[in-house]
């Protein structure tokens, strides 16, 4: 089909179903270029939705399924597009932040209509430029809010975890948190000296290959109670409640001062 008879289906359809360029675009690109064929499609997929009586605000809806794929969720493609599109790229923190919005439980899970539209109805966000206002002040909060950048740290965790393994494999921990602390810019800082004599050890030990949620769990607050060697190696107390890598971490220390 020609570029003139491609760009008369997209008018079209956008008169017929008060769609954006892009939303025509999409299905009829999924649809061949089948004008009738696009706007079934269109319309068969809102009324799978909203006959579920949720009354969403349709520019909501239309939202939602700009994005999704033809079996109704976003997948991972689709989500690149729509971080994009919020002004984010997918490796900015904020983007875990946005996870926790909306309940994903790990990154290789697709969204579906209801965590999206349940979430943002109730934040009544219901248009790009609107998610992009909360998406900025989640970032904002990222930088403020001690408590929430500690919620979303712990978050991490469970979201980074790959197919059923409970644990981190160390580079991917690593990852992360260079990811959170590596620029100290956030709410909750760790010095570079602990994050890179804790990294060094964790290269170097050959006592475990993973991390254990326990360990991440308690790595911040460890950090943040001992901040350098000094009041480390002076005020590390093996009885208490730390977990097995710390106390070996602490014992490494003690042989490289």
């Amino acid at each position: 089909m020609s570029s003139t008879r491609q760009t008369e289906q997209i008018r079209e359809f956008m008169a017929i179903t008060n769609a954006t360029r892009s939303t025509a675009e999409k299905f009829l690109k999924e649809n061949r270029w089948s004008l009738d064929y696009a706007i079934n499609d269109l319309y068969n997929r809102r009324e799978n939705f909203t006959n579920q009586d949720h009354g969403y605000d349709e520019q909501l809806v239309a939202t939602y399924y700009h994005y999704a794929s033809k079996n109704g969720t976003m997948d991972s493609e689709a989500l690149i597009r729509y971080v994009n599109n919020l002004g984010y790229q997918l490796e900015d923190p904020v983007t875990i932040c946005l996870a926790h919005l909306l309940h994903v439980e790990n990154l290789t899970a697709d969204i579906n209509e209801d965590q999206f539209l349940s979430r943002w109805d109730s934040l009544r966000c219901n248009n790009i430029e609107q998610m992009q206002r909360y998406m900025d002040s989640m970032e904002q909060q990222l930088h403020q809010d001690p408590r929430y950048f500690q919620t979303i740290y712990s978050y991490t965790f469970e979201l980074a975890l790959e197919g059923d393994d409970r644990q981190l494999s160390i580079e991917t921990a690593i990852a992360y948190w260079k990811l959170l602390f590596i620029n100290n810019s956030y709410a909750s800082t760790i010095p570079y000296g602990r994050l890179h004599s804790w990294f060094q050890f964790l290269h170097e030990q050959t006592e475990f290959t993973s991390i254990s949620k326990d360990t991440w769990e308690m790595f911040l607050p460890f950090a943040l109670k001992f901040p350098n060697d000094r009041e480390l190696l002076a005020g590390y107390n093996v009885m208490e409640s730390w977990p097995i890598a710390i106390d070996e971490y602490w014992e490494w220390l003690k042989l490289t001062q």
